[in-house]
């Protein structure tokens, strides 16, 4: 399924089937081929997003989809690292970005089906888009974004108050940092 009798994906039912242009949807193409919907509900369902999405001349909101994927970084691997807590402080600013990003180029709706897409799927997919709004800001507002595109671990979120145990640990490396050069400084004994 995933690679032919020579353990290659040329020539394997992925390749064949493979035209995903992310990396996320590539991973979810694979798991979408590897198990398989038995719902039929939800088989359909599924079949109309995608035929939502190749007959995207049909809605406004479907044509803006292509653009909003490009370029982007693979988010599902980004949000995977930071909910581990394994994310680089660049990381999480390029993951945030790229949401606020998302989360802005949609408009709000009431509803999912006042989107009017022909797929519930899509309709609920894309109406959840603008409610992120609060939560990617806060997020950036947060962080210092300098410091996040520098590396920068210590200096990394604006509020110090907002993380008291992170003041502390700063507040012990400066010490530690104090005492080593107090160390180095003194000459060594006879």
């Amino acid at each position: 399924m995933f690679t032919d009798a020579d353990s290659t994906v040329k020539g394997s039912l992925i390749w064949l089937l493979d035209r995903c242009k992310t990396a996320f949807g590539r991973r979810l193409l694979r798991r979408w081929v590897g198990r398989p919907l038995t719902d039929v509900d939800m088989l359909c369902a599924r079949g109309d997003a995608v035929q939502a999405l190749v007959d995207a001349g049909s809605h406004p909101v479907t044509l803006k989809i292509p653009s909003l994927l490009q370029g982007l970084p693979d988010l599902e691997k980004g949000l995977a690292r930071m909910s581990y807590g394994r994310a680089e402080p660049t990381e999480l600013a390029t993951v945030l970005l790229s949401l606020n990003r998302i989360a802005f180029d949609i408009e709000p709706v009431d509803e999912p089906e006042d989107l009017g897409m022909p797929s519930s799927v899509l309709n609920d997919a894309v109406a959840a888009l603008p409610k992120a709004r609060s939560c990617v800001k806060a997020a950036l507002d947060a962080i210092s974004l300098k410091q996040a595109r520098a590396n920068e671990k210590t200096e990394l979120f604006v509020d110090p108050d907002m993380y008291p145990e992170l003041q502390d640990l700063k507040s012990q490396i400066a010490i530690y940092d104090v005492s080593r050069v107090a160390m180095q400084a003194r000459p060594p004994a006879d």
